[in-house]
């Protein structure tokens, strides 16, 4: 047999539901929750908030995420994190929210500047535990340790490092069945 390593990839809570579940997941204290503003518009991430916070942690929420995350909506929502004193990440969302949600859980744990982690392999330190909660089904962000970011004159930077890999991936239908159906339909094209 020819040698090999294997990394497995967050643990996967899945059903109808379930994305409450993560009050009981995470660490206490608060909670950086990164989505974006037609989600939050949507009411998909108000079970989970509500259930993090009866749980007693504060919940700080960073909705400013575009399409193609920017450079400086990253660096917001860490400065966002840094001020709430998030102990844990949350993401939820399509591809975008869950990549800003991977770098902000790394930049805020680890310390790094962003510059320095850029391609494989650079991002080697400790991250905030980390939950993943995928809307649509294309992106499979859930499941990856890749993050990507658009800087400066549209150029589209990435990251690949195994601390980007959640913790958990929480797979709950309830939150796709709210989408519009052309964001329904492209991202299960994607997939």
């Amino acid at each position: 047999m020819l040698p090999f390593a294997f990394h497995p990839g967050p643990r996967l809570l899945s059903g109808a539901g379930r994305a409450v579940e993560l009050s009981d997941k995470l660490p206490p204290g608060s909670v950086l929750f990164v989505t974006d503003a037609r989600v939050r518009e949507l009411g998909l991430p108000d079970p989970c908030v509500g259930a993090l916070q009866a749980s007693g942690r504060p919940v700080a929420i960073f909705d400013a995420v575009e399409a193609d995350p920017s450079r400086a909506t990253l660096l917001a929502a860490v400065e966002a994190g840094r001020s709430a004193g998030a102990a844990s990440v949350v993401g939820l969302g399509g591809g975008s929210p869950m990549d800003v949600a991977k770098l902000a859980a790394y930049l805020l744990g680890s310390g790094d500047e962003l510059d320095t982690v850029w391609g494989v392999d650079q991002a080697t330190g400790v991250r905030l535990p980390l939950a993943l909660v995928p809307t649509t089904a294309g992106t499979g962000s859930e499941a990856t340790p890749i993050s990507v970011i658009t800087c400066e004159g549209g150029v589209k930077m990435g990251v690949n490092a195994r601390p980007l890999t959640a913790d958990w991936a929480v797979l709950d239908a309830e939150l796709t069945l709210g989408l519009p159906r052309q964001v329904t339909a492209a991202t299960g094209l994607d997939a």
